[in-house]
């Protein structure tokens, strides 16, 4: 359903094309807007992921469909003004300018994933608690089809067939390891 209405679809922000702000209560409700529909757009996320988890199913939504920008940050969703708004907005914007060159409003979490296992995710990054959350979403549906492939692996007497599927272990193990480190530098 979720797919089919396009809400996973990357949408782009209708503040990214003003360079100059004039009217920062119409930007604040225009930016509320947008941040409502990502906010419940990975609402739907992090329910697919604990539904399926309890009843041990695979999940729902693939992590290449998931491309709408991932919520921001709680600063400016918990603005209280629209002047409020605006000051934390264009701080995040130059922060952000500073930290890598463009004024990208955002990134996916399809995005978010590809660079984690990349190895492009600096630690030193600002990722919120729910991106760390969400990072979970597609190593799970690693972890269940893994799971799932367990019986094959040994069924076929096939050394190759056991190779693969250690490989895959290891990479899956990898890319927890990875996780917990980026989750301890969060941490302390």
């Amino acid at each position: 359903m979720l797919k089919y209405a396009r809400i996973l679809d990357a949408r782009r922000s209708t503040l990214e094309s003003i360079y100059v702000i004039t009217d920062a209560e119409a930007a604040w409700t225009i930016w509320c807007q947008e941040e409502r529909l990502n906010r419940l757009t990975y609402a739907w996320v992090v329910l697919d992921q604990e539904i399926n988890l309890f009843y041990d199913n695979p999940l729902d939504l693939d992590v290449n469909e998931l491309n709408s920008y991932l919520p921001t940050s709680e600063k400016l969703w918990t603005a209280t003004s629209a002047e409020t708004w605006l000051a934390t907005y264009l701080e995040l914007l130059k922060t952000n300018e500073a930290q890598t060159g463009s004024q990208e409003h955002g990134t996916s979490l399809a995005m978010l994933f590809k660079r984690f296992i990349n190895g492009e995710l600096s630690r030193a990054e600002d990722i919120s608690q729910l991106e760390l959350r969400l990072l979970l979403h597609p190593i799970q549906a690693l972890i269940y089809h893994l799971y799932k492939s367990f019986s094959h692996c040994f069924s076929s007497n096939s050394q190759r067939h056991l190779q693969r599927f250690l490989t895959q272990v290891e990479e899956v193990q990898y890319l927890l390891k990875q996780w917990g480190a980026v989750i301890w530098f969060y941490i302390t």
